[in-house]
């Protein structure tokens, strides 16, 4: 947590606006020791006043949406800035289009004392973490892996020029905002119509507990999915979803692929048989060998060692079956995580060892 924070004379008697509460404030008003812990009224004095920050005001309600200073008040701080993209394949303005809003902590200075290029990567790090935050988890609920048609743009991306990103950045502590716009992006998605969203579709309750191990994990694998969604060839999402069950399988440490199979068939097989059929066809998938000839004809280890790819070892349909398969292991693995997301990995991999092969 923040150690006191030593504010000029103009900061502490600087009036603000509580955007809980609409009170007028000043920093001074609060005794020194109310920013340091328990209290850490460092993390929230840009945009909310001592009184609603300790939560011991009158009742005000919190369920009005759409002031986004409202809504990100307790979570604005000195350092704390809010950060406003677009995410387009419908209009084209931060006024019109859908946005993702959230809060980070980087040097306000800093970045507006930055070249052009290093304006590129700040929006390419915000854009990075609005997957985390919010579109892996989307792109993970509504996103078929045989429909690319409706993925959403990156965050950032602008329809009028989808080579073109902005960022809109806000600082509530000094009351100062600017954009940030460039070409930080080498591609588009261009494809189909984009994904109709209502507010009403959207549940946060499945979303990673990330107050616990497991959570965390399931976060980096919805990342992980995300980048498979959005690669533009057959070759790369099979290599791609089959690093990700291995992630899956051992988030800590390289597996062999036997044990792998071993591990994904727990979750997958209803039964002891299947689970012997899964094994088989993992090993199908990644480095059988061929008893009689000794040549490999596993997928995996002909397309990563022998540099075929899976548009020449498999025609269409049956390409696409294979693909649909494997993102079925692997959202299995993922969703039994998600269900278990507040857990510390200990007990999960306790959890997971006492599965029968037959657990679904």
């Amino acid at each position: 947590m923040h150690e006191p924070t030593q504010f000029s004379e103009q900061e502490l008697t600087l009036p603000r606006v509580c955007e809980v509460c609409g009170a007028t404030y000043t920093l001074e008003e609060a005794g020194e020791h109310f920013f340091r812990r328990p209290y850490n009224y460092h993390d929230g004095c840009a945009a909310t006043c001592l009184t609603c920050w300790l939560d011991c005001g009158p009742p005000v309600d919190r369920s009005l949406t759409g002031n986004l200073l409202r809504e990100f008040a307790t979570k604005l701080s000195p350092d704390a800035h809010l950060v406003v993209m677009p995410v387009h394949r419908d209009k084209e303005t931060f006024s019109e289009t859908p946005t993702i809003a959230f809060t980070d902590k980087f040097d306000w200075d800093d970045l507006w004392h930055a070249s052009h290029k290093s304006h590129m990567e700040y929006i390419r790090i915000f854009s990075q973490i609005a997957d985390v935050k919010c579109l892996n988890w989307i792109r993970y609920k509504f996103c078929p892996i045989d429909i690319p048609d409706v993925l959403p743009s990156r965050a950032g991306q602008t329809k009028k020029d989808p080579m073109m990103s902005a960022v809109l950045l806000y600082n509530a502590f000094r009351r100062e905002g600017g954009i940030i716009a460039g070409d930080a992006f080498n591609s588009v998605i261009t494809r189909g119509l984009g994904l109709p969203l209502n507010e009403g579709d959207l549940s946060y309750d499945d979303f990673p507990d990330l107050e616990g191990a497991v959570g965390n994990i399931a976060l980096h694998a919805l990342d992980l999915y995300s980048s498979v969604l959005q690669a533009e060839y057959p070759t790369s999402q099979f290599t791609q979803l089959m690093a990700l069950l291995e992630f899956l399988a051992d988030p800590t440490d390289y597996t062999k692929s036997e044990q792998i199979g071993k591990i994904i068939g727990r979750y997958v097989a209803t039964n002891a048989a299947e689970y012997e059929k899964f094994k088989a066809r993992y090993y199908e998938l990644s480095g059988e060998k061929d008893d009689a000839t000794g040549e490999y004809v596993g997928y995996r280890t002909r397309i990563v060692h022998m540099g075929l790819r899976l548009e020449s070892i498999l025609p269409a349909g049956p390409r696409s079956q294979l693909l649909k398969e494997l993102d079925g292991y692997v959202r299995t693995v993922i969703d039994h995580m998600l269900e278990r997301s507040s857990w510390d990995y200990d007990s999960y991999l306790a959890h997971r060892d006492s599965m029968q092969p037959f657990l679904k």
